[in-house]
């Protein structure tokens, strides 16, 4: 995610819905289409929403009319808070920030608290975590419905679990209205949330094919 302190500078406050004292991280995200600047923020992901931004009254819209850019804090069911012995136990998924560190027009940092520990250095980091495993194999796909480029990466980890990362471009979502999954998931999860996920999204269903199709022209045939 693009941490630009630009994109949170018109920020007036952050509103939690529920209390964070037994939060040790949070997820930080940015819908950059709010339909209000100080409304709740409607949250159509997966999990729960625990929190939002609200924007100054003179905040301006962002590259649409009317649309505004603004932050909300969420949680899955699989988090630390509802499961203290799961998957992340001992780490946190990327966007994985503590709230206490959130404030308006700063955006929220890893803590020991948040990661469960003493902070990682990038190479342990990198085998515990999605925050960068997954992107050191990460294939690049064409969007059919915008221009740039996405980013997937799926690989297994150490731990016996599956490090999933999905990056849209820019103006593009997937099916559930994300623009970013990272995630840390044992087999079985990491399949029905793939699976889910391409089956909701066309243009990744697109994606992937042309991928394909090029792989084979290319001579990368299945062996």
């Amino acid at each position: 995610m693009n941490r630009n302190p630009d994109l949170i500078r018109h920020e007036d406050g952050i509103v939690w819905t529920e209390g964070i004292g037994n939060l040790d991280y949070v997820r930080e995200y940015l819908e950059v289409a709010a339909g209000t600047r100080r409304g709740p923020v409607r949250w159509n992901g997966h999990g729960r929403r625990v929190g939002y931004s609200v924007l100054k009254p003179d905040a301006p819209a962002g590259e649409a009319p009317f649309r505004f850019a603004r932050r909300v804090f969420w949680i899955k069911e699989h988090d630390r808070s509802e499961q203290p012995d799961g998957v992340y136990k001992d780490c946190a998924p990327s966007e994985g920030v503590d709230p206490r560190t959130v404030a308006a027009g700063v955006w929220g940092e890893l803590t020991e608290r948040a990661w469960g520990g003493p902070l990682p250095t990038a190479s342990t980091r990198s085998a515990a975590t999605s925050k960068s495993g997954p992107q050191q194999n990460l294939i690049k796909v064409g969007e059919s419905l915008t221009s740039g480029t996405a980013f997937i990466g799926v690989a297994p980890t150490k731990q016996g679990l599956v490090d999933i990362y999905i990056d849209c471009a820019s103006g593009s979502q997937l099916g559930d209205g994300r623009h970013v999954i990272s995630e840390l998931l044992p087999p079985d999860q990491a399949c029905e949330l793939l699976t889910t996920i391409i089956k909701t999204t066309p243009w990744l269903q697109e994606a992937l094919a042309l991928s394909v199709v090029d792989g084979w022209l290319a001579g990368d045939f299945p062996k």
